[in-house]
């Protein structure tokens, strides 16, 4: 996870960059607020406001990620975000990338996220390169807090990328191409428009996540609370190395295999019996993923007349950084 803004400390605004590049993200004049307004179960205290098109943050070291302005090597980039429309209708918002809309540069090139204000596609979000466009097949909803992903890959310049609104798959196939041209001096910015918008818990990674991973990013916090960007990162990576264990609030996370998925998709995250699931990876005949058993337990022992309550802890581990 190269950059993470949840845009507080869990208390406090914050600008700091909780992802491996470090530093801050800075802000323009005139600037965005912070605002009370945060998705549910994130464990999030301030999202970001943007009333403005001359509004925008902007990443640390921002021209030195995310260029996806070369084929050899790939160059490979998940974004995920929560956004939220303060609007009862449609308008153009360009509000996500290096393109001169979007950054403030001067360079001609660069990739940026849009919102379709106008014509057959309003509603949907639109990814562009100085090439060209592709959309969603489906709209990013009007006053409701909404994760997006994207994933996009400069190995393949004819698709490449993949966009998923609240867990849905939205967008795979081809359109304009994946391959982006110039952009290499604009800085990484998020943007805002005449439209007012929150966003809150950015994160991007120089990897591709997979579906399961994806889905889950909007599963997760749906059923339990503080599983924001960072969280879910650590989680990946335990399931990854498939060893050890992770806690989070009361719930000790490891590795499982070959749990019942009946009814279930991947990327679900869910509750079964004394168990929580968390499907990431293999099949409906193989599940890969994480499972966890709330603690503490409490076990009921019968002896005769009398009833002995045995409570008992699981060591929690440390957390990942």
């Amino acid at each position: 996870m190269v950059f993470y803004v949840p845009f507080d400390d869990g208390t406090d605004p914050s600008l700091a960059n909780l992802g491996t590049a470090g530093g801050s993200v800075t802000v323009s004049s005139p600037a965005p607020t912070t605002s009370t307004n945060v998705p549910d179960n994130l464990g999030s205290a301030y999202s970001e406001r943007f009333t403005a098109s001359t509004q925008r943050v902007f990443f640390p070291s921002g021209q030195d990620y995310f260029r996806l302005n070369s084929a050899s090597p790939a160059q490979n980039m998940t974004v995920s975000l929560w956004m939220y429309i303060d609007a009862t209708s449609y308008s153009w918002m360009d509000f996500f990338g290096t393109l001169a809309g979007a950054s403030g540069g001067t360079d001609a090139g660069g990739w940026q996220f849009s919102i379709v204000g106008t014509g057959d596609s309003t509603g949907k979000l639109r990814l562009s390169t100085s090439s060209g466009n592709i959309f969603s097949t489906i709209n990013v909803p009007l006053q409701q807090w909404t994760n997006i992903v994207v994933t996009w890959t400069t190995a393949d310049v004819a698709g490449g990328r993949t966009a998923h609104i609240n867990g849905v798959s939205a967008l795979s196939g081809y359109g304009a191409t994946a391959g982006v041209n110039g952009g290499g001096t604009n800085p990484l910015a998020l943007h805002g428009a005449a439209t007012a918008a929150n966003y809150d818990d950015v994160a991007m990674w120089d990897t591709i996540l997979t579906q399961g991973k994806i889905r889950s990013l909007s599963t997760a916090p749906g059923l339990l609370d503080g599983y924001n960007a960072g969280v879910m990162n650590n989680l990946f990576t335990l399931f990854d190395t498939t060893t050890g264990s992770y806690s989070v609030d009361n719930l000790d996370w490891s590795y499982d295999t070959g749990f019942d998925v009946t009814g279930r998709a991947i990327g679900d995250t869910w509750y079964d019996g004394d168990t929580y699931y968390m499907w990431l990876g293999g099949n409906a005949g193989n599940a890969l993923g994480l499972s966890a058993v709330p603690e503490p337990s409490t076990t009921a022992l019968l002896f005769g007349l009398g009833t002995v309550l045995i409570l008992y802890r699981r060591r929690r581990s440390p957390a990942r950084h």
